[in-house]
């Protein structure tokens, strides 16, 4: 006996089912058409890391040889009692090296650890911080003060820096979330910044340390704090000049 297939009743059936035998069909490539974007997405996104990730000695190395000729040019503005008006007349500002700041920026863009973002972004605004207050650079009113913050916003750079070069070179999968104060002492012998001419420096330092402060948000206090005594300083200046001129 020769099978006749049912033709009528499998159109019927196919009409009756036609929605589900399409959303059936559907549905893969759906899913197909958003999971193949992501992987290709995600896939690309670990290649721009590991990219980011084999420029990024170069880059820190160049942001702590950029901290590290400040830092000593500041130090060479102070003196033990106050300020070297002689070597501040002279004092030529090391520039940020081209490329520094959009190099750190495509780390940032490249990765999702959070510890890695949080410190090179505040890298990045210590570095033009100190890159706008060195252009400003003047005899201290506060006999020495503003540029031992300035020597310990070098000191906080480099501090930063080498904070992140284990990370950099693929020996952990993270940073330390906190920054450690040796760091920062470390930063600032390599600059040469020591007992005797730089005590008042060491001496904040260790103040600080001793009340378990975070580095990062005390080298940001105290810039803050003097310039912000300077600014008054000056619109101070300014008011009375424009007082006496009026007599």
């Amino acid at each position: 006996m020769i099978y006749q297939p049912d033709w009528p009743n499998f159109v019927k059936w196919l009409d009756d089912w036609q929605t589900l035998l399409a959303a059936g069909i559907a549905v893969p490539f759906a899913a197909g058409a958003i999971i193949i974007p992501t992987w290709i997405e995600g896939e690309r996104t670990k290649r721009r890391f590991i990219a980011a990730r084999a420029t990024m000695p170069m880059h820190l190395s160049a942001a702590v040889g950029y901290a590290r000729d400040a830092g000593m040019a500041i130090a060479a503005c102070r003196t033990e009692n106050g300020t070297n008006n002689e070597a501040i007349g002279a004092f030529e500002q090391p520039p940020i090296p081209a490329g520094l700041i959009d190099g750190l920026e495509r780390l940032i863009e490249a990765t999702k650890n959070k510890r890695v973002i949080r410190r090179l972004a505040r890298m990045i605004g210590e570095i033009q911080v100190l890159d706008s207050r060195m252009s400003a650079i003047s005899n201290s009113e506060d006999n020495g003060g503003y540029l031992d913050s300035m020597i310990i916003d070098a000191g906080l750079v480099h501090a930063q820096v080498d904070s992140m070069f284990e990370f950099a070179r693929g020996e952990t999968r993270t940073i330390v979330r906190r920054l450690p104060w040796q760091l920062l002492r470390t930063a600032l012998n390599i600059m040469r910044i020591r007992e005797g001419r730089y005590s008042s420096v060491i001496e904040m330092i260790d103040r600080f340390d001793a009340r378990d402060r975070d580095p990062e948000h005390v080298a940001r206090t105290i810039s803050s704090r003097l310039i912000r005594r300077r600014f008054n300083r000056a619109r101070a200046y300014i008011q009375a000049k424009l007082l006496h001129d009026l007599k």
